[in-house]
C-alpha cells in the first residue's frame, strides 16, 4: 500500500515509512494505540521519532495546552438545574487569530458566528468525507445503504450552512 499525509497534515517522516510502520505494529499487536505508537517512537532510530517533541519541559507546557483546550471545548451550560450539550465556549478564527468566545455573545455577533459556522461547515464536510470513504470499502450491501442515508443526511446539513 502506498501512503501520504492529509492535505495540509505535516509531519517529518515520509508517509510511506510511517504507513510501513504503523501497519507494523498492527502484525505485532493486533491494534494500532497511541500507546504503541509513542512507544515505538521512543526508540531513537525509529522512522517517526523526530516528528515528536522530547523536551519533556517543552512537552509538559503543549500538553497543559492540550488539557486548557479540553476544559475550555468541554465546560456546559446548566439550565434550571439540569446539564445541557450547550457549549459555554466555542472556537473562532479570525485570519490568523485563533481563540475561544463565549457562545452567547458569538451568537449575537453576526461576524463571529459567521465564523463560527464556517468552522463547523469544514468539520462536517470532514465528517462526511471520511464517512464517504468508508462506502468507498464496504462491501455489505446493508451497512452501504445506512452509510448512504447518512451521507444524504450531511449533504442536507451542509448545504444549509451558508457563509
Amino acid at each position: 500500500m502506498e501512503y501520504a499525509w492529509k492535505e495540509g497534515v505535516r509531519f517529518k517522516t515520509n508517509a510511506n515509512d510511517a504507513g510501513v510502520l504503523l501497519e507494523g505494529i498492527r502484525d505485532r499487536f493486533g491494534e494500532v494505540t497511541p500507546e504503541l505508537v509513542l512507544k515505538e517512537a521512543r526508540h531513537k532510530d525509529s522512522v517517526i521519532h523526530n516528528d515528536f517533541q522530547w523536551d519533556d519541559e517543552k512537552a509538559a507546557t503543549l500538553y497543559r495546552l492540550d488539557t486548557a483546550r479540553r476544559i475550555i471545548r468541554n465546560l456546559r451550560v446548566v439550565s434550571e438545574g439540569e446539564v445541557t450539550d450547550e457549549p459555554v465556549f466555542v472556537h473562532v478564527t479570525v485570519g490568523d487569530r485563533k481563540y475561544y468566545e463565549r457562545t452567547d455573545l458569538a451568537v449575537e455577533s453576526p461576524d463571529i458566528w459567521a465564523q463560527v459556522m464556517k468552522e463547523e461547515k469544514t468539520r462536517l464536510e470532514a465528517t462526511r468525507n471520511r464517512v464517504k470513504h468508508l462506502t468507498n470499502v464496504e462491501k455489505n450491501g446493508s451497512r452501504i445503504q445506512i452509510t448512504n442515508s447518512v451521507l444524504t443526511s450531511l449533504n442536507h446539513t451542509i448545504d444549509q450552512i451558508e457563509v
